[in-house]
């Protein structure tokens, strides 16, 4: 019985969205995920994340107009809310927030930048200093609801999704890769590795890796003292 086209190690945001990719296309695709389904170990688990084009680099800039469209393909899809856009607001650190302004100047993204006191009157709940870059493109996407979505409709197109299947240990024969869990062992010619932290113990020893740097993110949810209710 021949095996398929691809396997995709790791049902994340990146391994779930390659296997909705390969899958509705027509691949045969088997997705080997180590923890049960909708667990909390990864990186995009929880309610929700930050989707924005507001980004100092023109390249990530790019990507992120390209990837907008392909939220709503996905949506239409899966039939349900996946991406709500609310604009975003960039302020601080003057030469940052100018250099964001270029970027998104240079890709030809709307923006618009304000004074101070003109940001205040607009968001009154808000304290500014020095220029306010507004982007309307920005939003936040229902994390969790997403990674389900990717996992539910690349299974409705055929693709074979596997949760509590840790991969053990990755080779390569000749002209094929071959992945071996602890009940099994897979052959394709393509494997897409997407596991993140656990990268380094799985694939080492097959390709090199960048050096990588851990930092923290400090995220703060603020609830409004007064709700306007004009």
């Amino acid at each position: 019985m021949a095996g398929p086209d691809v396997i995709v190690v790791g049902a994340g945001a990146m391994g779930s969205a390659t296997a909705w990719w390969l899958a509705r296309r027509g691949r045969s695709v088997l997705v080997l995920e180590r923890f049960e389904q909708g667990h909390e170990r990864g990186s995009s688990h929880g309610s929700s994340r930050i989707f924005r084009l507001a980004y100092p680099v023109p390249r990530y800039v790019r990507m992120a107009q390209a990837a907008l469209p392909l939220w709503r393909e996905l949506e239409d899809d899966a039939g349900v809310e996946l991406l709500t856009i609310t604009g975003g607001v960039d302020h601080g650190d003057a030469a940052t927030v100018t250099e964001v302004a270029d970027a998104l100047g240079a890709c030809g993204a709307a923006h618009e930048l304000l004074p101070a006191d003109a940001a205040a009157e607009r968001w009154p709940g808000m304290r500014f200093r020095g220029n306010v870059l507004f982007q309307p493109d920005g939003g936040r996407a229902h994390a969790d609801a997403t990674v389900r979505a990717l996992q539910d409709r690349a299974a409705h197109h055929g693709a074979d999704v596997r949760f509590g299947e840790p991969v053990q240990a990755l080779a390569v024969e000749r002209d094929r890769a071959v992945v071996r869990t602890a009940t099994d062992e897979h052959r394709a010619p393509v494997v897409v590795v997407t596991v993140g932290a656990w990268a380094a113990g799985l694939i080492a020893d097959l390709v090199p890796l960048p050096p990588l740097e851990v930092t923290r993110e400090q995220v703060f949810h603020f609830q409004p003292l007064e709700r306007d209710t004009a």
